[in-house]
């Protein structure tokens, strides 16, 4: 199909449609992630932060519900702070 002939809905519908799925292009690295974050509690709250910047950007109580939305986006957690257990940065 040609670009040309694609709507700006049909255009925007395949890109947000590529970066969702779990399986999809990020998953398997076919994708460049457009931003590495990290995913850390604070306090109550857990939050996303952009690295190396140590900027917050998104600030949710549910973890599950901020890696949602970073899959969405096409947002690589490359620290996943939510659990105890892992408090070290995963090779990207």
């Amino acid at each position: 199909m040609c670009w040309s002939r694609l709507g700006v809905t049909q255009a925007i519908f395949l890109d947000v449609a590529v970066g969702i799925s779990e399986e999809g292009p990020l998953a398997s690295g076919m994708v460049h992630p457009r931003r590495l974050v990290t995913l850390q509690r604070d306090d109550a709250d857990f939050v996303v932060t952009f690295y190396p910047e140590n900027l917050v950007v998104f600030r949710h109580a549910e973890p599950n519900a901020l890696r949602k939305v970073c899959t969405g986006l096409r947002w690589k957690i490359i620290s996943d702070g939510s659990n105890a257990s892992d408090t070290t940065l995963s090779a990207f």
